[in-house]
């Protein structure tokens, strides 16, 4: 896994034209997440340039994926560090680890409400998925769509970075044999095509 450079993350940042301020919102949760643990703060920035380029793909604008990628799991700034260190995690470990959505979408719902909605969602298409309930919608029916299309994205984005980088139980779930392409479009098979361009287009690894 290539690692990110800030000069990447400088002409990201220029091409969607986020402008000072914004970039100091995200900015400062991102550091408290570097604090209190650096590999998911790398994680982060990963899947914030992963859902940047998939964005396109699936016909969506790239800003609001950034965005969501880069704070999809804001929410585990409140999760005990002992927890996220762990390589086996027991049942009340993933009981744990399964509030940061909603303390994501808690502490971004005043500042950055549609990255909120997204974060609060990118752990709902999995198997026995999560939260199982969410909040009445903030937005309308067309915006509300939109929200979930672009948490598609960054889920594909975060599983596709925790397949390839992850070496705790977490990632053992699934056949790696197989490749992150097979495992990929099966887990999201109805939207295998523009997966299958992400790899053909260099933005996954096979």
């Amino acid at each position: 896994m290539t690692p990110i450079r800030e000069s990447d993350l400088e002409e990201t940042v220029r091409f969607l034209q986020i402008g000072p301020e914004q970039q100091e919102i995200v900015s400062g949760y991102l550091y408290i997440l570097k604090v209190k643990h650096p590999s998911h703060f790398e994680h982060s920035m990963r899947v914030g340039q992963y859902s940047n380029k998939l964005a396109p793909l699936f016909g969506l604008e790239q800003k609001p994926a950034w965005y969501g990628g880069n704070l999809h799991d804001i929410g585990k700034i409140s999760i005990p560090r002992e927890v996220l260190n762990k390589k086996e995690l027991n049942d009340q470990d993933r009981r744990i680890i399964r509030r940061h959505p909603w303390i994501g979408y808690l502490l971004l719902q005043d500042v950055l409400p549609f990255t909120a909605e997204i974060a609060l969602r990118h752990h709902i298409f999995q198997p026995n998925g999560y939260p199982v309930r969410l909040p009445k919608p903030r937005f309308d029916e067309r915006k509300t769509e939109l929200i979930t299309d672009y948490a598609r994205v960054v889920s594909i984005a975060d599983f596709y970075d925790a397949l390839t980088t992850r070496k705790d139980n977490a990632d053992n779930r699934y056949d790696k044999s197989k490749g992150p392409l097979k495992i990929l479009t099966e887990h999201f098979n109805k939207h295998a095509k523009p997966i299958e361009r992400a790899f053909q287009e260099g933005i996954f690894q096979v």
